[in-house]
This record gives structure tokens, sequence and C-alpha cells, in this order.
């Protein structure tokens, strides 16, 4: 991986702990994290640690409407890294790594 995905790394990390910081905080009754910011979190780079928070955490599990929201985050974030894997995104300067 090179340094340009290097923040996937950290990212990741902190949105699986907010998800579980929000699953305690609702579970003590005290202020909880908005879920735009959860979904901004897992959108900038953080889905896997959103996907993790929640299975670790048994958290949103319920909630169908942010998980519908998070599993488009899901096809959105796929179907932008195929189009950037097979040079679908280069007229945006995003040269396909497999690009010569």
């Amino acid at each position: 991986m090179g340094w340009d995905f290097a923040w996937l790394i950290p990212s990741n990390v902190v949105t699986f702990l907010v998800f579980c910081l929000d699953k305690l905080q609702a579970k003590r009754g005290r202020a909880r994290v908005p879920e735009a910011v959860l979904l901004t979190l897992a959108l900038t780079g953080g889905l896997a640690g959103a996907l993790l928070g929640m299975a670790a955490a048994h958290h949103k599990t319920a909630s169908r409407s942010f998980q519908t929201r998070l599993w488009l985050l899901v096809f959105l974030e796929l179907a932008l890294l195929l189009l950037w894997l097979f040079g679908g995104l280069s007229g945006l300067g995003l040269a396909s790594p497999w690009a010569s």
C-alpha cells in the first residue's frame, strides 16, 4: 500500500472507535454521535471501520434507514473503486494504477 492510501488506516480506526463510543453513549443514555457524523466518517475512508464497529458493538443493526444509507455508501465506494481501477476516472486526473 502506497503512502497515498496511508490515511485509510487511521480513518478506519477512528471510525471504529466512534461507532463503539456511540454505542456506549446509547447504553448510558448520554449524548449521541449524530448519524450524519457516523456516515461522514464512513464516506471519508472509514467504511471498513464502520462495518466492523457495527458488528463488534452490535450498533445500528436495527436501524433500517441507517443501514440502507451505509450500504448505499458501500456500493458507491465499490463502484468508484472499480471505475478507478479500470481507468474510468482518468478524465478527472485519477489514472488507474495499471495505466502505463
